[in-house]
């Protein structure tokens, strides 16, 4: 199959979109999910359900395939890429462990979670709070790489926590999963989320937030297990 020079990209916080990446690979998207699924590919799923796969799981991928990935990924996905980890380089150190900050007020079943987290042999640490006006102070105060909380929590609810979670400045790093029961015509009908909000409708399949960590800590340059 015949790949082109180059290809026109989407840029967002290191990551491209799956035609963007089937096109620098010179092969189908059906080629990419398969890569995605296999974890070839690092990627998570925006809460409008699109992939977002790091750029530099791209690159490791185009190498093992002798892609000349250098003539394909614009100087401009190459600088987003090397903004988010000096981001994320600026937040957590080289060898701490990635934090994340669940919200469970007894709608969240939070023992998935902490399996999927002994797979990472140190690499991530959580804690666990029992309502979102404490997950906010504790976001503020510590700054983890990743909150994980229901939409319906109170006093404030996911929509409000997430809202000022975005508005500061501050924790313009931190990752936003939403694990839920409602659907997305429910969540549309009560204003929707920003789009670098990555959601999961219950119950919670364990593989997919995996594969959303496999991609957080392989932008924060840590082994993925």
């Amino acid at each position: 199959m015949a790949r082109p020079k180059s290809a026109q990209v989407n840029l967002g916080k290191g990551y491209l979109g799956t035609k963007d990446v089937a096109a620098i690979l010179g092969v189908s998207v059906t080629s990419i999910q398969k890569m995605v699924t296999a974890g070839t590919l690092k990627a998570f799923r925006t809460s409008g359900g699109h992939r977002r796969i790091s750029i530099e799981s791209v690159k490791s991928a185009a190498e093992q395939m002798g892609v000349p990935w250098k003539d394909r990924i614009p100087a401009a996905a190459e600088e987003a890429s090397a903004a988010a980890a000096r981001s994320s380089a600026g937040v957590v150190s080289a060898g701490t462990p990635a934090k994340i900050l669940l919200v469970d007020d007894g709608t969240v079943t939070s023992r998935p979670i902490a399996n999927v987290i002994k797979r990472y042999n140190g690499n991530v640490d959580h804690v666990v709070v029992s309502d979102s006006a404490e997950a906010l102070v504790r976001t503020t105060e510590e700054r983890p790489d990743l909150v994980v909380t229901e939409l319906t929590v109170q006093p404030l609810d996911g929509f409000g926590l997430i809202k000022a979670i975005r508005s500061s400045p501050r924790l313009h790093h931190v990752g936003v999963v939403v694990v839920t029961s409602l659907t997305a015509e429910e969540i549309a009908q009560r204003g929707g989320l920003p789009d670098d909000v990555v959601v999961y409708h219950k119950p919670l399949a364990s593989e997919r937030l995996a594969g959303f960590l496999d991609a957080m800590l392989h932008m924060r340059g840590r082994p993925v297990v």
